[in-house]
């Protein structure tokens, strides 16, 4: 075995000197900190309306890619609104069943209660919107093909209308000209 030389003070690697002033080295730490912290609440709200401004600025300048994104997204998402709306209005119909039609059922037939409940919920539901569209679309059809029908009656009197209101109003010939043009221009 070997014996190790005795080490002598100086051949000892120096320690690492202890933090003095550990408490001031803390609050020097915690003003700097606080300081910090006060120039981020002053400078926060322009920060953020400069950030704001940005973000319209690059809202604005990509509109139409923007507005693409956003109906892509509210495509995405309009089957689960549809499914949404036919399950809120399902729930009312299914719970009336459950409580009050098949309340005598007892508990080893819940399943069977509540698949049949939801079934005839469904039914009723998809009913409704068909009678809806069925009582809704002959009477809008109807309702354009008259419109349709009385569109020149309906123009041939705002013209005299108009034109009762163009006797009544003493207009300078020059303004009743560019009016004139600006019509036909339409």
């Amino acid at each position: 075995m070997k014996k190790q030389p005795n080490k002598t003070k100086s051949d000892a690697k120096p320690k690492a000197e202890p933090r003095e002033n550990t408490q001031e080295n803390r609050e020097t730490e915690k003003q700097s900190a606080d300081k910090l912290a006060i120039i981020w609440r002053s400078a926060r709200r322009p920060i953020s309306v400069v950030a704001f401004g940005i973000l319209l600025y690059e809202l604005l300048e990509h509109f139409p890619a923007v507005m693409k994104s956003v109906k892509g997204f509210f495509a995405l998402l309009t089957p689960v609104f549809i499914a949404i709306a036919i399950a809120f209005l399902a729930n009312m119909p299914m719970r009336f069943l459950e409580n009050r039609v098949f309340k005598k059922w007892n508990k080893k037939k819940l399943g069977l209660k509540r698949g049949l409940c939801l079934t005839l919920a469904m039914l009723f539901v998809f009913a409704v919107i068909a009678a809806v569209l069925l009582l809704i679309i002959p009477k809008a059809a109807e309702s354009i093909t008259t419109l349709a029908a009385g569109f020149d009656g309906y123009i041939a009197g705002l013209t005299s209308w108009a034109a009762s209101v163009w006797d009544r109003i003493d207009l300078a010939a020059e303004a009743e000209e560019i009016i004139r043009d600006f019509g036909q221009d339409i």
